[in-house]
């Protein structure tokens, strides 16, 4: 099914930007062809809820699988039974456009997401979006937040011109005369700069409406490519009013078990107004047990190629309401950059960061959290196809990682996924245990998780074929037992 027949579907019940509850039941698989309306799926996350259920989200890609933009949308399958069968809905979806092609650089991009669950039992996924055209594939984003001080708060900037919204709205707040107020049952007002009043309100997804007597109404555009009505946003090229054109970390929120969604921008929090693409890395964050929350991220520079990417770690303490973000990991002579990235928790409280890079080896780097910096990033002796993201968690004392092996010595490409169980010395150095097979095939982004019914839980993509596989791994048949 291609984005043109899904999304007249979709649109159906789904006219303006927001979470989209679905009927639809699969079996085995979360994101088999069709789920939603769409049959291509890339970037996997997945958790454990701590009421047992399995969690997992990804890129729903409507006419390209291996393109990272245009036409992508964040879509979530539960499980109340240990992946036996799972319902869905999209956390958030832009109805903006019928596909990617002709015209790519004209829709809203929805791209890797993070999900998990903080003490309080609510579900949070953290996703990139991008405004019409803008992403690290395509119109790199501009650098800066998107935000610019208003009577001494950060405020999202708002300009009512397309043509001015590539300019930061810190070096010229000349062409963004509006900002968002502050939030209040749902809506918050446009705002203007001069202290005059507008008539104009948005939702937490961004769609525009008009204040009214009987209740906000909403402002009208066309979608890209056809003739359907749907709700103006301040992403899209088209509406009344726009953001400024970078790539904004947004954070959902469903706090009763993904029915409902609530979302905010955290961009502000801990991006800078010299960055560009600083991006949330996907597949899933870190909790630990005394609430701490862990996000991976990792900065792109404009105009420079992804080998110039920089690893970062974000943490909350208060649940997920504020953020702080740590310095970029500074490399070595033999690890060259560091990108993509998953944290697991060290016995004495600090952070490992396995991280993607070229070394067709596996690398990390730890956070010391008391004094606050990175130490000397590690390159083991382990031959991988490092250039991919990877899957990690703690197993009781030990640390399971997934990711591709590659087809020869050589390591090369995304294929031959493996499964790798280690224990840790007193150092934390690590000790291979045990290695074990997933899938000889294409294997490129994976997640792992520890399922309610003592299995390992590995969710992966396929790249350019488009598919997500859910698989999972009797600890029975690791050597040495996880049980140590």
């Amino acid at each position: 099914m291609t984005k043109t027949d899904g999304e007249k579907q979709m649109n159906q019940i789904a006219l303006k930007a927001g979470y989209v509850p679905l009927s639809q039941v699969t079996e085995g698989q979360p994101f088999p062809a069709g789920t939603g309306g769409c049959d291509m799926f890339r970037i996997p996350g997945l958790i454990t809820l701590d009421n047992g259920y399995l969690f997992a989200t990804s890129d729903a890609r409507w006419n390209d699988a291996d393109s990272d933009y245009g036409g992508i949308d964040t879509i979530y399958a539960l499980s109340e039974d240990n992946g036996e069968t799972w319902r869905h809905g999209y956390a958030v979806y832009f109805p903006d456009s019928l596909g990617t092609p002709p015209n790519p650089e004209n829709v809203t991009t929805c791209i890797d997401s993070t999900p998990m669950q903080t003490p309080d039992g609510a579900i949070h996924i953290f996703v990139n979006i991008n405004p019409s055209g803008i992403t690290t594939a395509l119109n790199w984003p501009g650098s800066g937040t998107g935000f610019f001080t208003v009577g001494g708060r950060k405020r999202l900037a708002v300009t009512d011109s397309f043509e001015k919204s590539g300019f930061n709205p810190c070096k010229h707040p000349e062409y963004y005369p509006y900002y968002i107020g502050d939030f209040e049952n749902g809506f918050a007002p446009i705002e203007s700069v001069n202290g005059e009043k507008t008539v104009y309100i948005i939702d937490e997804f961004f769609n525009i409406y008009k204040s009214a007597e009987n209740g906000p109404e909403h402002l009208w555009q066309k979608q890209e490519e056809s003739e359907e009505n749907i709700v103006q946003n301040l992403f899209y090229r088209r509406s009344a009013f726009h953001v400024f054109s970078t790539m904004y970390t947004f954070h959902l929120v469903s706090t009763d078990i993904a029915k409902t969604w609530h979302g905010s921008i955290i961009s502000d929090q801990i991006k800078s107004e010299d960055e560009s693409g600083l991006i949330a890395a996907p597949g899933s964050g870190l909790v630990t047990k005394d609430g701490l929350c862990v996000l991976p991220f990792y900065t792109l520079e404009e105009n420079r190629p992804f080998e110039n990417s920089k690893s970062r770690l974000a943490f909350s303490y208060d649940k997920g309401k504020t953020w702080q973000i740590t310095a970029p990991l500074n490399v070595s002579k033999e690890i060259p950059w560091s990108g993509e990235s998953k944290p697991v928790l060290l016995p004495k409280g600090n952070i490992r960061l396995f991280f993607r890079t070229d070394t067709k080896r596996i690398c990390y780097a730890d956070y010391d959290m008391k004094s606050q910096k990175w130490l000397e990033p590690v390159k083991t002796d382990i031959v991988i196809h490092s250039d991919c993201n990877f899957g990690a968690i703690n197993c009781g004392s030990r640390i399971l990682l997934t990711c591709p092996c590659g087809i020869n010595e050589d390591a090369a490409d995304r294929f031959n996924g493996k499964l790798f169980c280690f224990d840790l010395d007193k150092n934390c150095n690590l000790i291979l245990k045990d290695k074990v097979a997933i899938d000889e095939n294409i294997f490129s982004y994976s997640v792992l998780t520890e399922t309610a019914d003592g299995k390992i839980g590995v969710l992966y993509d396929t790249c350019e074929e488009g598919y997500v596989y859910f698989k999972k791994i009797d600890i029975k048949n690791i050597r040495n037992s996880l049980k140590g």
